[in-house]
């Protein structure tokens, strides 16, 4: 015998992380297409397969929807979210400084593993940098302080500074823009660069090149500190 029609399909444990998962899937390319306000729960539903109230057994409410499916983006296989931020407090600086900058841009661009995921995620963020939509945390770069505050830290370390100065504030931001550009400009990238990030090997090496360059970076603002040397 049939439940009624008002008694909403709650999946069984068999579909039910295929359900949940396509929810994640369908509600990451509306939101990155739409925007938060005009995505509607039903729309999300209806691509996804399921019953309207599956999003209310899966997530309680739009909201938290919406938040899931942006830290999905970031999710390794094992359905862990991986942050850029996820880099520190974790390292040891005292290591040698190539190999400390190779394992912080290794952890930061490894959720470009995800490819077309990451990238919806960004439009994500860029939309809500012009329409915020109150779901996500207040400072959309929070998860970003930590990984800053580590770089500069080691950055002050090697340039032998107790405190940031004006240059080192400078050698952090740069060093940052150079991951964050593969994050920020993915379209641009894979306009210029088909294929750019279909790779993931590629992207490890992408890492340890940025780690090896960023260690120049480090080294040619300590030779220009340096006091000139006593000529005869």
């Amino acid at each position: 015998m049939n439940p009624p029609a008002h008694i909403p399909h709650i999946p069984t444990r068999t579909d039910g992380a295929q359900a949940r998962q396509r929810l994640l899937d369908a509600a990451l390319r509306l939101f990155a297409a739409h925007g938060y306000k005009k995505t509607s729960t039903r729309e999300i539903a209806e691509a996804a397969g399921v019953n309207l109230g599956a999003i209310a057994y899966y997530f309680g409410d739009k909201a938290n929807l919406y938040k899931t499916a942006v830290d999905s983006a970031c999710c390794n296989t094992d359905g862990g979210v991986i942050q850029p931020a996820d880099c520190t407090p974790c390292l040891d600086l005292t290591q040698p400084l190539e190999t400390v900058l190779h394992q912080m841009f290794v952890m930061f661009m490894t959720p470009l593993k995800q490819g077309e995921r990451i990238r919806l995620m960004m439009r994500i963020h860029y939309r809500e940098m012009v329409e915020p939509s109150g779901a996500l945390v207040e400072n959309p770069y929070a998860d970003m302080i930590p990984f800053y505050a580590g770089l500069q830290q080691l950055i002050c370390l090697h340039l032998e500074r107790a405190a940031p100065d004006a240059d080192t504030t400078r050698l952090t931001q740069a060093i940052l823009g150079m991951g964050t550009h593969f994050y920020a400009s993915q379209d641009m990238i894979e306009a210029l660069s088909p294929g750019f990030f279909t790779d993931p090997e590629g992207i490890d090496t992408l890492a340890a090149r940025l780690g090896c360059w960023a260690t120049g970076m480090i080294r040619a603002e300590q030779q220009r500190r340096a006091p000139p040397e006593n000529t005869p």
